[in-house]
């Protein structure tokens, strides 16, 4: 079970808005250490300026009126129960955006090897 785990941060402040993002992706770090049978790590960190239109220049204001940044993590693991377990509880600090499920290298090459011997 791969899932992946979104930290959505938005703030008038560039570093407050990371540093938030930081934040709930420090949580969900600490809690992955609770179940050593996954593997999380970070697939994506971003901040991006939001830009307010301006209704009389018909185009977007030159400052940002505001920054979001967000954290993307993946865990992965074979224990399906307890990844679940650990999306539910990671949900205290960030947002599920995925789940896919996939067959282990293991169980890949049992199939492949049992593929070939039938030829």
């Amino acid at each position: 079970v791969t899932i992946v785990l979104t930290a959505l941060e938005t703030d008038k402040d560039r570093r407050a808005s990371a540093d938030a993002a930081a934040k709930a992706a420090n949580a969900v770090t600490a809690l992955a250490k609770s179940y050593p049978e996954g593997r999380l790590t970070l697939a994506s960190r971003s901040t991006s300026p939001i830009y307010d239109w301006d209704e009389t220049k018909k185009r977007n204001k030159r400052e940002p009126s505001a920054w979001e940044s967000r954290v993307e993590l993946t865990f992965k693991s074979s224990d399906a129960q307890r990844a679940f377990e650990f999306a539910d509880r990671a949900q205290d600090s960030v947002s599920v955006s995925g789940v896919s499920f996939g067959l282990s290298d293991k169980s890949k090459e049992r199939i492949k090897k049992g593929m070939l011997q039938e030829l």
